[in-house]
């Protein structure tokens, strides 16, 4: 009897203790925020909005960063650059004089598909593995005095796979999609920090 128990408390123990293998695709240099050293008289004042949308039927994100989470950090991203006298969010585009217009857009495996996924794979108590796929596309619009100034993009994608077999790896599958936000995030503002620095620094002090 004692043996049944212990037995079937293993067996209903199993869903719980699925593994799951994440990665990224590599296409974005992720890594920290790059600074500038520039003048203050070569600085000038920023704004910036931010849109996220995801594939799907619903506007909270099954995974990752949610749109307050993007806003907040593109903000924190521009100051630590040291490129820009203030920096000011605008909801909408155009909204100052210089102005740069994120998006965010993730597509993948929606949320329902996800959980019938895992009904599947808990059911075959994870000895059969299933995954979700996400990317993340990203856009930087940069602006000046409402015209158009330039267009630039990223983007990522993350793959995750759950199966009892990956059980050391477990803990991969909690960090690799905000990693993957976090890398997107990082590398256009990079990029539109670098634009800035070259066409509006460098080239204004003559190229030196």
């Amino acid at each position: 009897m004692f043996r049944k128990i212990i037995i079937s408390l293993l067996l209903a123990s199993l869903p719980l203790l699925q593994g799951c293998l994440a990665y990224t695709g590599g296409y974005c240099e992720g890594g920290k925020v790059k600074k500038y050293s520039v003048p203050a008289a070569k600085k000038f004042p920023v704004s910036y909005s931010v849109e996220f949308t995801q594939s799907g039927d619903s506007d909270k994100p099954t995974f990752g960063k949610s749109a307050e989470d993007f806003r907040e950090q593109v903000g924190l991203a521009l100051e630590k650059t040291g490129l820009f006298s203030s920096v000011m969010h605008s909801p909408q585009a155009g909204g100052g004089n210089y102005h740069i217009a994120f998006r965010f857009w993730r597509s993948g495996t929606d949320k329902r598909d996800a959980v019938g996924a895992g009904m599947i794979g808990g059911s075959a108590l994870w000895l059969i593995p299933f995954g979700v796929e996400l990317t993340l596309d990203a856009s930087a619009n940069i602006s000046l005095r409402g015209k158009p100034v330039v267009g630039l993009a990223e983007a990522e994608n993350s793959k995750v796979i759950y199966w009892l077999g990956f059980l050391p790896f477990f803990i991969s599958g909690l960090v690799v999609v905000d990693n993957m936000d976090d890398y997107v995030l990082v590398s256009i503002v990079n990029d539109a920090a670098e634009y800035h620095y070259e066409n509006f620094v460098v080239r204004q002090n003559g190229g030196n």
